[in-house]
């Protein structure tokens, strides 16, 4: 009789906590092509942000700017975390205003003061969190220039 764990499946490995053996449920093929679709829509949406919204452009070479900085100043896996957490957040906030400016548009095509305002609302929640994410940089970053000035 063959032993059950040298069957070929695509599950993952086994694991333990001790006393039983169990396996994470494989998921039927159509959840995985569900969950496949899904990253291809994520992905498909980010490439069309990115090619047509400038803001965007710009917060992505800010990004790699400060992570060039991270790099040559090499920061603590701490300050990582924060740089990380906040090039994330800032850049969901733009696609999140680019989606609602997108929406806005679609379902509203003529002027509303209404539609204006909260388009306005949406852009001022991505330069709170820049804002935000600028003193962040500006607290892990300063710290590090002033020493290399000090030492030159």
């Amino acid at each position: 009789m063959a032993d059950p764990d040298s069957v070929k499946t695509n599950a993952p490995p086994a694991a333990t906590d001790g006393n039983q053996t169990y396996r994470e449920p494989e998921l039927p093929s159509f959840q995985r092509s569900r969950l496949r679709n899904a990253f291809g829509f994520a992905i498909r949406g980010f490439v069309s942000a990115v090619k047509t919204e400038r803001n965007l452009q710009i917060h992505l070479c800010v990004a790699a700017v400060v992570v060039a900085c991270g790099l040559f100043f090499r920061v603590t896996l701490l300050e990582w975390a924060l740089l990380a957490m906040m090039i994330s957040l800032v850049i969901s906030a733009e696609l999140f205003n680019t989606a609602l400016e997108r929406t806005l548009d679609r379902i509203s095509p003529e002027y509303h003061p209404l539609t204006g305002q909260a388009k306005d609302v949406a852009a001022a929640a991505v330069l709170t969190l820049s804002l935000g994410a600028v003193a962040v940089g500006l607290i892990i970053f300063l710290p590090y220039t002033w020493e290399l000035l000090s030492a030159g």
